[in-house]
């Protein structure tokens, strides 16, 4: 999949979700740990390229995130039986989309939606 599927897959499943920070504590599976560092890894550099207009670099590094998101969505269940692991995977998810939405709503933009 490409980041607009993944960004588009995340978004839906934590539209509802409370925007909290996710719990390092609560992660079980590697993807969920990887996808975490990149997501924190990418903030400084994504807000900066940002704050100096440069969004196709922006979008650029954003593009590294389908990777650790495929790879979460493959390896766990986000609605896990397990409440508290569920609200911690969705606080994930939602982190990915807070940082995408630095740039663009990427659901909103007609040339990436498949169709």
């Amino acid at each position: 999949a490409d980041l607009h599927t993944a960004y588009t897959r995340a978004a839906n499943l934590s539209r509802t979700a409370p925007d909290e920070e996710p719990d390092p504590v609560y992660f079980v599976d590697p993807a969920e740990h990887r996808l975490y560092e990149k997501v924190c890894g990418l903030r400084p550099i994504v807000t900066g390229a940002v704050a100096e207009r440069r969004y196709g670099e922006a979008l650029e590094k954003l593009s590294t995130l389908r990777e650790p998101v495929d790879a979460f969505f493959d390896a766990v269940l986000v609605m896990d039986e397990n409440r508290t692991l569920q609200k911690n995977r969705l606080a994930l998810l939602r982190a990915v989309v807070r940082l995408v939405h630095q740039v663009a709503d990427l659901t909103k933009i007609p040339a990436l939606r498949k169709g």
